[in-house]
């Protein structure tokens, strides 16, 4: 992610199974994200925590492909340390929404507090540096990356009112 503030590409490293041995390859090679595909890899919260463990020791960012856009399913990677959410087969409006609310916090969103990595595990000392829950959360929103896949004819169609959704890429 801090590449794509600088105004430079990132180069992400795709996972399509839990292994911490590449991660940690990855960064020796230079990459600067890893990105998780819970699509069609499978991935245990345990390991989506291990991944973001030792990826952001090595100051590398994770996203991740979800399976599906339920709140329930993101929560498990975001409450895990995942910053960027890559949600399937978005082909409405809605479901364009629907991504968007699960992956930013309120008034933006309505992603649920956890106690995991996404939240500083609840550490009160650190989360008042950063103004509390409230300053915690709109500082996630705005590092939040949220993307809607496209893959069907029909969200082609729909393609210009789904990139209307705030929260999504412009």
């Amino acid at each position: 992610m801090r590449q794509n503030r600088a105004g430079k590409k990132a180069v992400g490293f795709g996972l399509i199974f839990p292994s911490m041995q590449l991660v940690e390859i990855a960064a020796q090679c230079g990459f600067d994200s890893i990105n998780v595909d819970g699509e069609h890899g499978h991935f245990t919260p345990e390991s989506v925590d291990e991944i973001c463990r030792v990826a952001n020791g090595y100051g590398m960012s994770v996203t991740a492909r979800v399976p599906n856009i339920n709140s329930d399913t993101i929560n498990l990677f975001l409450d895990r340390g995942v910053q960027g959410i890559v949600g399937p087969h978005i082909d409405t409006v809605e479901q364009a929404q629907m991504l968007a609310d699960a992956c930013l916090f309120p008034p933006d969103g309505q992603r649920s507090w956890g106690g995991g990595r996404g939240t500083e595990f609840g550490d009160t000392e650190k989360l008042d540096a950063m103004g509390g829950k409230l300053g915690f959360a709109k500082w996630s929103n705005a590092n939040m990356l949220v993307f809607g896949q496209i893959e069907s004819k029909v969200a082609w169609e729909n393609l210009e009112e789904i990139l209307t959704v705030p929260g999504l890429p412009e």
